[in-house]
């Protein structure tokens, strides 16, 4: 079942569809004079990420803050440098996108409070426990078993003549996100063998971009159908994920709508503005003086599914109205490719 969310003023300030709760009453401490935000990622800092979180910010009444921003590209051996220099400007508090980078802020400093995003804070050894993480740490938890069996049942139901699974993981090897790329991968098989469908593991080296010759292997076999992990590198990459996807004629689905407006075929995941304002909620409370280690982490289990209409004709998919009607989203952008264009 999808469950559907629209935003509204309110979702600044109320929960709406996730384990766990986080307390809204305000602590009494008077937030620093002009509060410094750090914000570390393993991909590219978009801009609706920060002008979301700017604009939830000010709603929680900052309306006067900095935000120093640092991007490891993709890059994970760069965030502990990256980490570092947030910690000395320094910083009031950290937000961070990616398990790698919460690790990385989380050795770089154990009293300035972090934020994170990722995938299992518990498998990724971030934290023994979401209700009561303790240390310096909090965040938005996001879960693999549902939205990956979602995944592969979408794409199942757009590629009916799927006969094979490729799961692709970006690779720049990083010990603190193995664990949870395995918890990952497990998942994909198990969903996977549940559909009659092998399943492939398949990682894109960022060292190794544009990535052409490995679709091209990806398309050797008839009937590969793509899914791809949660990543801030794949979400930076989306683009180009979207146009090769095409350009081979492989069908994929994606963590994010993002990847559905860069022209991608399909997603099924969290909303990535409702995570921000998440986030922006939890460094509110944490500049009026509450303990990161205090508030539980939130697990959202409200999930969207947009589709992209020119690139499922471009790869002469046909969509049932049942599908047309579940779906959030319907995107008509196309991804830069001729065979959209002629769709």
């Amino acid at each position: 079942m999808i469950h559907r969310r629209s935003f509204v003023n309110g979702a600044f300030v109320t929960l709406i569809g996730t384990k766990g709760h986080a307390s809204t009453r305000a602590a009494t401490k008077a937030p620093r004079q002009r509060p410094v935000i750090g914000h570390l990622t393993d991909g590219l800092a978009t801009p609706d990420s920060q002008a979301w979180f700017t604009e939830a910010l000010k709603a929680f009444g900052h309306g006067d803050f900095a935000i120093e921003t640092r991007q490891s590209e993709g890059l994970s051996w760069r965030l502990p440098s990256l980490a570092a220099e947030l910690v000395k400007l320094p910083v009031d508090v950290i937000w961070t996108r990616g398990l790698a980078a919460a690790q990385a802020a989380r050795q770089a400093t154990r009293t300035i409070p972090i934020v994170m995003v990722g995938l299992d804070a518990v498998g990724a050894g971030i934290v023994t426990n979401l209700a009561r993480p303790g240390g310096n740490i909090t965040g938005v938890n996001l879960l693999i078993a549902e939205p990956v069996r979602k995944r592969l049942e979408l794409i199942k139901e757009l590629v009916p003549r799927a006969s094979n699974v490729v799961a692709l993981v970006p690779v720049d090897p990083d010990p603190v996100t193995t664990p949870v790329v395995k918890s990952w991968w497990d998942e994909v098989q198990r969903a996977a063998a549940a559909l009659h469908l092998p399943a492939q593991y398949a990682s894109l080296n960022v060292r190794l971009y544009p990535f052409d010759d490995q679709y091209v292997r990806f398309a050797s076999r008839p009937g590969t159908v793509l899914v791809a992990m949660e990543s801030p590198y794949f979400l930076k990459m989306a683009d180009v994920l979207a146009v090769l996807a095409l350009k081979h004629r492989l069908p994929a689905v994606y963590p994010y709508i993002e990847h559905v407006r860069a022209g991608g075929l399909c997603s099924y995941g969290v909303s990535l503005k409702y995570v921000t304002l998440r986030v922006a909620f939890y460094v509110a409370r944490i500049l009026r003086g509450a303990k990161a280690g205090d508030l539980p982490f939130e697990t959202p289990d409200t999930y969207e599914l947009s589709i992209n209409m020119k690139a499922a004709r471009a790869l002469g998919l046909t969509l049932s109205p049942r599908l047309q009607q579940r779906a959030d989203e319907l995107v008509s952008k196309a991804a830069g490719h001729p065979l959209v264009d002629a769709a």
